[in-house]
């Protein structure tokens, strides 16, 4: 988790600071060729914020554009998933409105632009390779963030921080990819009207040399009294028509009035995978015969010390050879670049899940009240049987260990 402070004072939009990239090519550890990006407002919902991790089990590396996430009373995102990393500022009380979340298969590619950071924005840099064709910076990296665009008259709108970030990647030449809860409509996007909010967005993404990746006319927003809109964008500058690709309005059900939003971003070239090895596995008998069998660290206890050039041989062979045991005694193992599947994820849970889909699909597109209860009353029933099963499988795991 990443707290951090509010955009500086000092900072000027019209006067962006040049982003640093190094040049060098990052060793990475992926070896898929796309990262795959989901946008969605989860509307301060847990079942929401919960539906992530069973939703994309299977999505190799992941990163989620959130807007308006669950939270707790002080301000700080809970833990949904070992795996995932969150970027956010803490607000205290009032809660965070943007939120990137990373696979940590992706934490040594990615930093937070924290400049950026505030209640309503985040942003980070993917210092990844990606198949740029007219980016003078070669392609070296794309800037991810997430916005929440406060529909309240009250509310500075567009916010600034769209501004600064697309002043920020263009003076750097760098793709821009923006998921941003609008909070406004206009039918060039596909909404089915247009207001007075749309028409100023539209006229300033034009200023700032800004679109958006939407497609098609499928509603991001579908609430329970049948209301349908696109107010969701996915907003770019010019250098993402080379490494934007497959965007869609999902299906899946998200336990929020938003849909999520899927696309991937095209990273130039193969990757590696990570190999790691876990100490749990590590095999001691064979590593404490090892160490016992070596001659080198036989030698060293007979070796006699004149000065500091014997020190740091000494220094450097004992090293090696714990680190040769080591490796030895303890297996590789590849690094995982999805979620696991969680162990409370049950076929019992899986059933009740896919029942109250079914459900909401029905009363949805039927609209008939009775079919609402019918809805609710299954999903109280599957809340208290996924508490009960995260309660027992949480039990198990402490009597294992």
């Amino acid at each position: 988790m990443s707290v951090n402070s509010q955009l500086p004072s000092s900072f000027s939009v019209n006067t962006p600071p040049t982003l640093q990239v190094n040049n060098t090519p990052n060793v990475s550890n992926l070896n898929s060729p796309v990262i795959n990006v989901v946008q969605c407002n989860l509307h301060k919902c847990k079942s929401a914020w919960d539906a992530l991790t069973y939703n994309f089990t299977c999505l190799k590396h992941p990163i989620f554009l959130l807007t308006e996430p669950y939270c707790q009373n002080t301000g700080v995102i809970p833990s949904v998933h070992q795996d995932l990393i969150h970027y956010y500022k803490n607000s205290g009380q009032n809660g965070p409105r943007a939120c990137i979340s990373i696979h940590s298969s992706l934490k040594n590619s990615c930093w937070e632009l924290k400049q950026f950071t505030s209640r309503d924005t985040v942003a980070i840099f993917v210092n990844e390779n990606v198949s740029c064709k007219n980016n003078r910076n070669d392609g070296s990296g794309v800037i991810l963030a997430s916005i929440y665009m406060d529909g309240a008259s009250e509310a500075v709108f567009p916010p600034p921080s769209l501004e600064a970030l697309a002043k920020y990647a263009k003076a750097s030449n760098t793709p821009l990819i923006v998921g941003s809860d609008t909070n406004c409509h206009h039918k060039l996007w596909g909404d089915r009207r247009t207001d007075s909010r749309g028409d100023v967005l539209l006229e300033h993404l034009n200023a700032l040399e800004l679109t958006w990746a939407n497609r098609g006319s499928f509603p991001t927003f579908v609430n329970t009294r049948g209301h349908q809109s696109v107010i969701d964008l996915t907003i770019t500058n010019n250098y993402t028509q080379d490494i934007l690709q497959d965007w869609k309005v999902s299906d899946k059900i998200s336990n929020s009035d938003h849909k999520y939003i899927l696309f991937q971003v095209k990273l130039a070239g193969t990757k590696t995978t990570k190999i790691t090895r876990n100490p749990k596995n590590t095999d001691w008998e064979k590593y404490v015969g090892f160490l016992k069998e070596s001659d080198n660290l036989q030698s060293i206890l007979k070796h006699s010390v004149k000065n500091t050039n014997d020190i740091d041989l000494l220094c450097d062979t004992l090293v090696s050879e714990i680190t040769t045991a080591y490796e030895r005694s303890c297996p590789p193992t590849y690094c995982t670049n999805s979620l696991k599947k969680p162990p409370w994820m049950t076929d019992e849970v899986n059933r009740a899940r896919r029942d109250i889909q079914h459900r909401l699909k029905q009363a949805r597109n039927k609209k008939n009240k009775r079919l609402w209860d019918e809805y609710h009353t299954a999903h109280k029933d599957y809340k208290k049987l996924l508490s009960n099963t995260k309660s027992k499988s949480w039990k198990e795991f402490l009597s294992e260990n």
